[in-house]
């Protein structure tokens, strides 16, 4: 089984964790999409993804499958778009709330995280922080982000 088929199995959306960064991705689509530079530049290698039901996977690295969209992937700076398969590191395991919880509050209040730049900071440290389930949170972080940072 390949770390994509194991990715598609997952509910989504999922919460990616690279050290204390955290992102919410709406669909395995999504998730197995990057520029090559991200890729050439470790994107994936360490990555957590967490699902909406708490199943969790560790991501070793990644390898380019092919181009996306027309020349090939490639746009006029000669950066590609691409998809990529992912490469596991160990078979999924079930995470707590209490870890997500965790790892979300570190990016909170991490100097390299992105959610400090929201105004309602303090809301989503209480939301998370109450919630009662993963779900709850994946879904509402989704919502989140973005509304603030991302347009499609």
């Amino acid at each position: 089984m390949t770390g994509n088929t194991v990715i598609e199995s997952f509910k989504y959306p999922v919460l990616t964790f690279s050290g204390t960064l955290a992102i919410p991705v709406r669909s395995a689509d999504r998730l197995t999409r990057c520029t090559k530079h991200a890729l050439n530049s470790g994107h994936f290698a360490g990555l957590v993804i967490v699902d909406s039901a708490g199943k969790a996977v560790r991501v070793r690295n990644a390898g380019k499958l092919h181009g996306i969209g027309r020349f090939g992937g490639y746009n006029i700076f000669l950066n590609q778009k691409i998809r990529v398969e992912l490469e596991l590191d160990g078979a999924p395991f079930q995470i707590s709330l209490d870890e997500v919880k965790s790892r979300l509050m570190a990016d909170f209040h991490s100097d390299e995280g992105h959610w400090d730049s929201c105004d309602d900071l303090d809301d989503l440290v209480s939301f998370v922080r109450d919630a009662n389930a993963i779900d709850e949170i994946t879904k509402f972080m989704t919502e989140r982000f973005y509304r603030v940072y991302r347009t499609s």
